[in-house]
């Protein structure tokens, strides 16, 4: 979006490297995040499936663990 609004207003600095690598570091975060995502709603379905309660253990000191 930066990338897009500064080539639109004709910014030399729109072919900036560091904004690429800005995205590109920002694009792994996501994909990271996606797949710590799919791997926490795995783990909820097979236990779901096996009529198992699912626990989160990892949970931060002082905080109750969620069970589905």
């Amino acid at each position: 979006m930066v990338k897009g609004c500064l080539q639109v207003l004709g910014h030399a600095s729109a072919n900036s490297p560091a904004i690429a690598g800005v995205s590109g570091l920002g694009h792994m975060l996501l994909t990271a995040a996606f797949i710590l995502l799919f791997i926490g709603l795995g783990r909820v379905v097979r236990a779901a499936a096996t009529g198992q309660s699912a626990t989160v253990s990892d949970t931060p000191a002082g905080a109750r663990p969620v069970t589905v």
